[in-house]
């Protein structure tokens, strides 16, 4: 599920948010001014960050370096990776959809 909000503010500021498994996508729309797109996550996950402002945002994964781990850590932390991508992949269609319509 996928908590969404909007809020505007009195200088007319439109702030866009998604919210999915501790992970945030904010979209401000601010008059005159482009889209601004920001991604924040929990302290303790796998970071998200947007790269590729050039081409158009690109919502990304990184994954620290993790050091040796044992088989059942390791399926643990793979788990973990897949439900972040899944959030990954959700948020850029999200950002695709209001890049296209802009």
């Amino acid at each position: 599920m996928t908590d969404y909000n909007i809020k505007t503010s009195q200088t007319g500021t439109v702030r866009h948010s998604w919210e999915k498994d501790g992970y945030e996508l904010v979209m401000m729309v601010r008059p005159g001014s482009g889209t601004l797109f920001h991604v924040d996550g929990p302290d303790n996950g796998i970071e998200l960050h947007l790269d590729g402002l050039v081409k158009g945002p690109e919502v990304k994964l990184s994954v620290a370096s993790t050091g040796a781990m044992d088989a059942a850590t390791a399926v643990e932390f793979a788990e973990q990776i897949q439900k972040v991508a899944e959030v990954v992949n959700l948020f850029q269609k999200i950002v695709d959809s209001f890049m296209q319509a802009g």
